[in-house]
C-alpha cells in the first residue's frame, strides 16, 4: 500500500492523524513505506502479467497518490521495446480468439482490446500489422 492508501484505511478506522502520522513518518525513515519501490513493482507486475501499457499503469498509480516523479521513474524501467512486444503477444493471442470475424470487425476489436490495456496508437498499430500477418488473408464482409 501506497502511504496515502494507508492514510485512508486509519482515517477510516477513526484514528486521528496526530496519533498516526509520527509512526507512518518512522515507518518511511525505515523503508517499510516505500511509494517509489511500490511504483517500481506495479509497474513490471502489470506490464508483465496483466499486459497493460504505460498509460494504464500511470493511471493506477496516480489513483493510489503515489507521487508524479515516482511514476515517471517507475515507467521508465518499461522499454519502449518491451511495451511493443507484450501489445505483440497480447495481440496474436486475441486474433486467434477473433478468428471467426472478419477482418474490418477483427481489426476494431483487436484496436478496442489494446487501447483498453492502455497502449498508444502506434503500439497498436504495429502490434495489430504484427498479429494480421500471424493470421491467414481473408477480406470483406462474410454472410452465413
Amino acid at each position: 500500500m501506497s502511504r496515502w492508501e494507508l492514510e485512508q484505511l486509519l482515517i477510516k478506522r477513526e484514528i486521528v492523524p496526530e496519533v498516526f502520522a509520527p509512526e507512518l513518518d518512522r515507518l518511511e525513515a525505515m523503508g517499510v513505506i516505500d511509494d517509489a519501490s511500490l511504483a517500481a513493482t506495479l509497474a513490471f507486475t502489470q506490464h508483465s502479467r496483466k499486459g497493460l501499457g504505460r498509460s494504464a499503469i500511470e493511471l493506477d498509480l496516480k489513483r493510489r497518490h503515489i507521487a508524479p516523479e515516482l511514476i515517471e521513474e517507475a515507467l521508465a524501467d518499461i522499454a519502449d521495446e518491451d511495451e511493443l512486444e507484450r501489445a505483440t503477444e497480447l495481440a496474436v493471442k486475441r486474433i486467434g480468439q477473433l478468428s471467426s470475424y472478419d477482418d474490418e470487425t477483427t481489426r476494431r476489436r483487436l484496436h478496442g482490446f489494446l487501447a483498453r490495456k492502455g497502449y498508444g496508437s502506434s503500439v497498436v498499430r504495429q502490434a495489430m500489422d504484427a498479429a494480421f500477418a500471424t493470421r491467414g488473408r481473408r477480406g470483406g464482409v462474410r454472410f452465413q
